[in-house]
């Protein structure tokens, strides 16, 4: 995204999840800003969605996670694993099409949902919190990779099998990751852990020092379907309020820039202690499609395929119905590419630049 953020206080009540699933798991104790007086026990009213649709009263829990992605489920379960009650997960899109062992749903359009690696610290996290035996049979296995550099002949790939790991890469859709963490949630955590779909969470404040207030908006389905989208004022406005917020909600940051405005008006704090984000120009920018394609014979099944030109990097993994997906990086300013008329013009053109996949 371009962005680093910069924690410069640890007691912040913001447990930053940098990497999905590199996860520490929450072995040290969590913080809260003025953990002295914090009181994590309180008691607490469930939340139940019905109230969003008939009041705009305020509720209580626990625990807010915000973003119900692979990390913020994934700490989800990894608190309630540890005794904690009344966690509330906050997501702003929709749940996934379908549960995960629907092949039909998941293969019928390689190129509709974004695959993710799961390496050692993702396969650990998952073991640790008991949900890898529920995601493992919906993986693909990569045992290397073969890449072709700027220039290369299409028989210049270089093929390197990795021997020297403990792991093997597996590879699953985003979506259908969150689909096996819901399913984990659903049955071993649903008196602990309540996930929400289509809410967006508009802003944030702390009226004491151990509460965090969050002001949410149900999302309609243009904002609960698209990733840039933004929830429209609606009758189905409310507020929850908790004693710890964990921030889940990637890229979007609002929890961290919410975080870093509240600073902002802590005039006793020194400066050096104030959390703050410190935001970086991205200089390689680039647009993306999903390509899905069929191997050409004779070329493994089990290895990750990337090749570099001056104008567009393209990298394909294998999907778990055994297909492969590529992913097409290109310059925004490449109008060459972005504007060929038809499919044969895009095929052509394709042949040309990256002609070992044709």
């Amino acid at each position: 995204t371009g962005s680093l953020e910069e924690h410069s206080r640890m007691a912040a009540p913001l447990l930053a999840l940098l990497q999905p699933l590199a996860l520490g798991l929450l072995s040290a104790p969590l913080p809260l800003r003025h953990a002295a007086t914090a009181r994590p026990q309180r008691t607490a009213r469930t939340y139940m969605i019905e109230q969003v649709a008939t009041t705009g009263t305020q509720t209580e829990g626990e625990i807010v996670v915000v973003g119900g992605g692979p990390a913020g489920l994934a700490t989800a379960i990894a608190l309630a694993q540890r005794g904690m009650k009344r966690i509330t997960v906050l997501e702003r899109l929709a749940p996934p099409p379908a549960r995960p062992e629907e092949v039909g749903v998941w293969g019928a359009d390689v190129a509709r949902y974004y695959l993710i690696g799961l390496g050692g610290r993702g396969q650990k996290a998952l073991k640790e919190i008991g949900a890898w035996d529920s995601v493992e049979p919906f993986c693909s296995t990569v045992v290397g990779r073969k890449d072709w550099a700027p220039g290369a002949p299409v028989d210049g790939g270089v093929e390197r099998i990795f021997t020297d790991r403990p792991y093997l890469t597996r590879v699953i859709q985003r979506e259908r990751l969150v689909a096996c963490l819901l399913e984990k949630v659903r049955t071993d955590y649903a008196d602990s852990i309540n996930v929400m779909h289509g809410v967006e969470v508009d802003s944030v404040s702390w009226p004491t020092e151990d509460k965090v207030v969050l002001s949410c908006s149900m999302c309609d389905d243009v904002c609960a379907a698209e990733e840039g989208a933004h929830a429209r004022a609606t009758d189905a406005a409310f507020e929850l309020s908790a004693s710890l917020m964990v921030a889940a909600d990637g890229a979007r940051r609002t929890i961290a820039d919410a975080i870093a405005k509240e600073d902002e008006t802590r005039r006793w704090l020194p400066p050096w202690s104030r959390f703050r984000v410190r935001r970086y120009a991205d200089t390689s920018v680039r647009v993306y499609k999903t390509v899905p394609f069929k191997l050409p014979p004779g070329w493994r099944g089990d290895i990750n395929y990337s090749a570099r030109t001056k104008t567009v990097n393209f990298d394909a993994l294998p999907t778990p119905e055994g297909d492969y997906c590529g992913v097409l990086l290109i310059k925004p300013d490449d109008t060459e590419t972005q504007s060929l008329p038809d499919a044969k013009a895009a095929r052509e053109y394709f042949d040309e630049i990256l002609p070992q996949f044709s």
